[in-house]
């Protein structure tokens, strides 16, 4: 609604949000190093992605071959 149109009554007033960004206090913190076992389990993950990825590659003619 433009400012100088008049306004039916009843009708809200649009106000823009007074929103404003905050910086983080944990911004200046730094990464910590990644578990382990997580990291030890998204290894092997790609690992079977990969040899997937290969099989199928491979196997032109195989069941997954649209």
């Amino acid at each position: 609604m433009s400012a100088n149109k008049p306004r039916k009554v009843g009708q809200p007033v649009y106000r823009k949000p007074d929103l404003r960004l905050v910086p983080s206090p944990d911004e200046e913190r730094k990464p910590q190093a990644p578990d382990p076992e997580l990291k030890e389990v998204l290894d092997r993950m790609r690992r079977r992605y990969r040899v997937q990825r290969e099989r199928i590659e491979r196997e032109p003619g195989g069941k997954d071959a649209a």
